[in-house]
């Protein structure tokens, strides 16, 4: 099905990866896509990231030469081995063996405390407590137009009798920054606006 993330990669001109994903043969995501997932887990469903998510931990690898023999190595890990009672013992790229994973869902140290930091400022702002006080939840869609089968996940949807109907979506906006002025200039390099169009016809 055609999603906003699709459009995107269309507008960058990239319809043959358009066309794979289509096809189902690229399911890679990017190390942005991947933290923006972090992020709207962590924020929209607190539970399911405490259960889901790694948190990457130290290369517990024991050195095996040198001044640090015997020593741990010490480095980020990157891939968890197999256990059968629930541990998560880590290895860095160079001391992985052959049956270790990688996590489908992980973040580094950092990368949990920029989330909680935008969580901070969320909680914080009486915006947000504005229109958390309308309710909403948030919504998977799919349909159907011209002739192609559309998607899209809203991270919110108000239909309160206190409110018009509204849809939220977390964005970021790293370059420029979160004023008026300068997200306008997100909303243009993000493709959020073609995302938007397809949440509005979505719901409607």
């Amino acid at each position: 099905a055609i999603s906003a993330g699709l459009l995107g990669n269309l507008r960058v001109g990239q319809p043959l990866h358009c066309k794979a994903v289509l096809d189902g043969l690229s399911k890679e995501s990017s190390d942005a896509q991947k933290f923006g997932s972090a992020v709207h887990c962590f924020l929209l469903q607190p539970d399911v990231f405490e259960r889901t998510y790694f948190i990457a931990e130290r290369c517990t690898a024991l050195i095996g030469s040198g001044a640090r023999e015997g020593q741990p190595c010490g480095n980020w890990g990157k891939y968890v081995l197999p256990s059968a009672n629930g541990s998560r013992d880590w290895r860095c790229g160079t001391h992985a063996p052959a049956e270790a994973i990688t996590p489908d869902r992980m973040v580094t140290e950092a990368d949990l405390e920029k989330i909680e930091g935008i969580r901070h400022r969320l909680v914080t702002s009486d915006i947000v407590r504005l229109i958390r006080s309308h309710g909403g939840h948030e919504v998977s869609m799919s349909w159907r137009l011209g002739g192609y089968d559309y998607k899209g996940r809203l991270d919110k949807l108000i239909t309160a009798r206190t409110a018009p109907t509204t849809i939220l979506d977390v964005k970021k906006t790293q370059r420029y920054g979160a004023m008026p002025d300068k997200f306008s200039k997100s909303i243009g390099d993000y493709a959020y606006y073609m995302q938007m169009a397809l949440y509005v016809e979505g719901v409607e």
